[in-house]
């Protein structure tokens, strides 16, 4: 491609056409999710040789490495679409190079555009590359295979003891005041300090409706035990649950019903 056409191509990142843009909010639908792919997109790698400007690649517009890292850059600014459309920009010209397919994969994986992601993936995991890049390739295969389970669970558990050294507030003195007078406390009323052993309990289910607005069935149910050693009239036992329906009303989200 001549210098004159990749200087058109980067004109066009820095000012997308309408099918540009239209193109990604078929599956990200709003800019709010973009905008949340861009904070994900941060925790990506750190830009190889630093951050590159519009300038830079204009100065050099068919330097592959250079275009790479322009991407990168826009990355680390939150411009998620912006830098699918240079990585694709890119792959017109060199569709075999396993770094920028695996990184086009990972960004449409932010944008949450799963079946596109899926497919670079599978792509570039035929290519020759490290073993270790094989491996990301395979966990990032896994993980869209569950964001794609429509019922989803989650449990949690914890366990702990602890020691209460005045676990029924009785009064450090030994005395109680009784209607203006100063009594000794006694039995249940004296300073006891007692040890428990806690334990904690959630589980978290959601079922995606089957809509593109991603409308989902929500409910969770928590369980709580405190059983004291000595003083059994302080244990504490607690169950909790609540469900409802979460309605995706990009950009507003509604959760009624909890």
């Amino acid at each position: 491609m001549s210098s004159a056409g990749l200087a058109q191509t980067g004109i066009q990142a820095q000012a997308p056409t309408t099918q540009e843009i239209e193109r990604p909010e078929r599956d990200v639908r709003t800019g709010i999710r973009a905008g949340e792919a861009g904070r994900e997109a941060r925790e990506l790698p750190v830009i190889e040789g630093g951050a590159v400007t519009f300038d830079e690649v204009m100065r050099d517009p068919d330097n592959i490495d250079l275009n790479y890292r322009y991407a990168q850059t826009q990355i680390a600014l939150g411009d998620v679409r912006g830098a699918a459309a240079t990585l694709e920009r890119i792959l017109l010209i060199e569709p075999d190079l396993p770094r920028v397919r695996l990184l086009y994969a990972v960004v449409l994986f932010r944008l949450d555009n799963l079946d596109d992601a899926e497919r670079e993936l599978l792509a570039v995991r035929e290519l020759d590359m490290p073993a270790s890049l094989r491996t990301e390739i395979d966990l990032y295969l896994d993980e869209i295979g569950k964001r794609r389970q429509r019922t989803r669970i989650r449990a949690l558990a914890s366990v702990g003891a602890q020691y209460d050294t005045n676990r029924n507030s009785g009064p450090s003195s030994g005395r109680l005041f009784f209607v203006g007078s100063e009594i000794p406390a006694t039995g249940t009323a004296r300073h006891r300090g007692d040890a428990s052993f806690n334990a904690i309990g959630r589980v978290d289910l959601s079922h995606d409706l089957g809509y593109q607005q991603r409308h989902k069935l929500v409910g969770s149910a928590t369980y709580y035990d405190s059983d004291q050693v000595r003083q059994d009239s302080l244990d504490l036992r607690a169950l909790a649950g609540e469900g409802g329906i979460a309605l995706d009303l990009a950009p507003l989200r509604a959760d009624p019903g909890s």
